[in-house]
């Protein structure tokens, strides 16, 4: 029934505009683009190329044969298909299918953003089906760095108004959303769960709910975050059931937030003190009975005060009127070092394709977590002995993918997931081999920091 509504609310649309187009003084209805030329603009015309298709189902919306309308048995528009990356605009419209303009990128009438728009690029593979690699078709892959709008709805994946980032119907904190950013990865093995470009150990929202992973229920930290609260003391002078808590939250690169939040207090302005330096204030606006402050070491949000102090173990107060409300001491992290990463490349045996490439990523976080992670494209598909220094330590699975096979393997010094290997040897300047039934594929050396003098 939705496949044959469509096309119809498509037309009622096209009608109206031609309409409007027609009224609008010296503006002609032919100066749209109309590829097949039936008087029904490319922008709302459910089939673009008349070639009996809706656009929904087309694999190349603006190119085929004319089945209907004046260019009749004539090839229209491109060749290239909508899951070609040189395919810039799929429904001929003149926007670009990277443009913030675009709301519809496949031409069928449903927006973008829409939770019934299941294929946003109309390329015959729903949007979050795992070989599904860039659901905007853009050319950029959901998990590029270079790839900041996963589903071309014209929200950043950060943006604070993007609360479905893979736009395949499910909202970020639904709690069947497994895979946030519809990059094929379930979120327990992908290291950047919503897809902003900062890994989850260094992101403060790793699911893009809107609600910070201080105070999320389902976050959970991974390798390299540590969070330590502390709950501050109610004075006399503060109403019986005003809660606070000062919470210092390190990420695997050294960045650091310190905040102090408030809970059931009335409105006004808080005071806050920390060494008993004044160092901010907390406004509870009328209506609202909680507020916070924010400290970060790199402030990258709006509200972020810059933490160019050491609040670990200081005295804490907050004072409303004049008069301390909730007094304590920041908590104290264990060590924190400076976070540093190693990179190196395998290469090739002659048993191996010669496409074949991988590379080792040695990571050492704030916190002292070390990771070691191997990643692997092109080998024929199957399981792979990982050797270290010439003993086993744990199995590479390669998997196919749209023509290629890519498998990786991660060891942690705490691993908390079903497929991280834990870390219990020497991980730097160690000879690796990727091996299966005694043939040597891929050989390397990981690097990592100097040996100290």
């Amino acid at each position: 029934m939705k496949t044959i509504l469509q096309p119809l609310r498509c037309a009622a649309l096209a009608a109206a505009v031609l309409l409007a187009l027609s009224a609008a003084p010296g503006l002609a209805a032919s100066k749209a683009p109309d590829l097949d030329g039936d008087g029904i603009p490319n922008l709302v015309d459910p089939d673009v190329d008349a070639d009996g298709i809706p656009n929904a189902l087309d694999d190349n919306i603006d190119g085929g044969y004319a089945k209907s309308g004046p260019h009749r048995g004539q090839y229209l528009g491109d060749h290239l298909t909508n899951d070609n990356p040189a395919e810039k605009d799929l429904d001929g419209d003149t926007l670009s299918d990277a443009s913030l303009a675009e709301r519809d990128i496949d031409g069928d009438g449903k927006p973008d953003d829409s939770g019934t728009e299941l294929d946003i690029d109309g390329d015959g593979r729903a949007d979050d089906a795992a070989a599904e690699r860039d659901i905007d078709s853009d050319g950029r892959n959901d998990d590029a760095l270079t790839e900041d709008d996963i589903d071309g709805d014209g929200y950043d994946d950060d943006d604070a108004g993007e609360d479905d980032t893979d736009g395949d119907g499910r909202h970020n904190d639904d709690a069947d959303e497994s895979d946030h950013d519809g990059d094929g990865r379930d979120d327990a093995d992908d290291d950047d769960d919503d897809g902003d470009g900062h890994d989850d150990a260094d992101d403060d929202d790793d699911d893009n709910d809107g609600v910070d992973d201080n105070d999320d229920d389902d976050h959970h930290d991974g390798p390299g975050e540590l969070e330590y609260t502390g709950q501050l003391v109610r004075t006399a002078a503060a109403p019986a059931t005003a809660t606070a808590k000062a919470q210092i939250s390190i990420r695997a690169s050294g960045r650091v937030k310190f905040e102090i939040e408030l809970d059931r207090v009335l409105p006004g302005t808080y005071e806050v003190l920390v060494g008993e330096v004044l160092r901010g204030s907390i406004i509870v606006r009328p209506g609202d009975n909680d507020g916070q402050i924010e400290f970060e070491s790199a402030p990258d949000d709006p509200g972020e005060l810059l933490l160019d102090f050491n609040p670990a173990g200081m005295s804490i107060a907050v004072r409303f009127g004049g008069e301390d409300i909730f007094t304590g001491i920041a908590p104290t992290p264990g060590p924190v070092v400076q976070p540093q990463s190693f990179g190196s490349e395998f290469e090739r045996s002659p048993a191996a394709p010669e496409n074949a490439e991988g590379s080792m990523t040695l990571k050492i976080a704030a916190t002292g977590a070390v990771t070691l992670k191997l990643e692997i494209k092109n080998l024929p598909a199957g399981s792979y002995a990982v050797k270290v220094a010439g003993v086993e330590r744990g199995i590479l699975v390669m998997k196919s993918d749209e023509g290629q096979t890519e498998g990786d393997l991660k060891f942690t010094t705490n691993p908390n997931e079903a497929d991280e290997a834990m870390l219990d040897f020497e991980p730097s300047f160690q000879a690796v081999s990727i091996e299966k039934d005694g043939t040597v594929f891929m050989t390397g050396t990981s690097s990592g920091p100097p040996p100290a003098p």
